[in-house]
């Protein structure tokens, strides 16, 4: 008799969970009378994992479906600021009972980052706490750089993550492009020489690691200049205001770039490296 109890004891408490978790997803729905034109409240994601227990699964992708269907079917004329907190606390319990699926986090940068300030700094908040369940997804360290880059105005913030894009396996071409172009834009010569040496051991062929060791020589030329540049400070309290005063002092002569795709500019007192066809501003 007793053995019989323990072999059904399982069940029977999956079948009270289950029980728990549709009717509170019942009675939240019961509150809602517009018929999914509203998003009610979800309770916070580490009660909702109790009550659903070993139906995670069911209960995450129960909750992501009620966001699609709630974004889809919203009134264009509601403004996203009513109900994007209650959007991303969807979001959050969604990710934490079903932090694999893909389709979430496509949810959250197409109907959270767009939403202004507020909204954005969430997506890339949820985006963030979901990189670790899906380290394989490189879209997710993709949007929260192209987050940081268009939405936020911050360069040096979107080239940490573009370099993570860089280093999950066939991105390390053009996120590693792009990463050095932003950190060179942004004054940051020396982050992106020691980022293009990264990007170089990383090549597994030997005319991409020339190619690499081809821009290396000219943001090694672009480095020595900086350091001259810093040198002058240091000696005199200002920067010089054109390149030329460093020479014969400072350097020998300034670096030739002609027959690159590459162009010193100073803009005291940041020195930047331009790349003839990126219009990254």
């Amino acid at each position: 008799m007793n053995n019989t109890y323990h072999r059904a004891a399982p069940f029977v408490i999956i079948f009270i969970l289950l029980c728990i978790y549709l009717f509170t997803f019942v009675r939240l729905e019961t509150k809602s009378g517009d018929h999914w034109s509203t998003l009610d409240a979800t309770y916070p994601h580490q009660i909702t994992r109790i009550i659903s227990g070993y139906l995670r699964q069911l209960a995450g992708d129960t909750i992501f479906i009620k966001t699609a269907v709630f974004v889809g079917g919203r009134e264009p004329r509601i403004p996203p600021e009513s109900y994007i907190y209650r959007l991303a606390s969807h979001y959050d319990a969604a990710l934490a009972l079903q932090p694999k699926l893909k389709d979430i986090y496509f949810y959250i940068e197409s109907y959270l980052a767009w939403a202004g300030e507020d909204g954005v700094n969430l997506a890339n908040e949820l985006l963030i706490k979901g990189m670790p369940a899906r380290p394989d997804l490189w879209q997710i360290p993709y949007f929260i750089g192209f987050n940081y880059f268009y939405h936020l105005h911050d360069p040096a913030g979107a080239v940490q993550y573009l370099q993570k894009v860089a280093l999950i396996r066939g991105n390390e071409g053009t996120a590693g492009k792009l990463a050095t172009i932003l950190l060179s834009k942004g004054g940051e010569i020396g982050g992106a020489l020691v980022w293009l040496k990264t990007l170089q051991e990383m090549a597994s062929d030997i005319e991409t690691k020339e190619h690499y060791q081809k821009e290396i020589n000219i943001y090694e030329q672009a480095w020595w200049v900086f350091l001259a540049l810093e040198e002058f400070n240091k000696n005199y309290g200002h920067y010089p205001s054109m390149l030329s005063e460093l020479v014969p002092q400072y350097l020998i002569s300034l670096p030739d770039f002609s027959g690159s795709d590459f162009t010193l500019v100073y803009e005291k007192p940041t020195l930047r490296i331009h790349r003839a066809g990126s219009d990254v501003n």
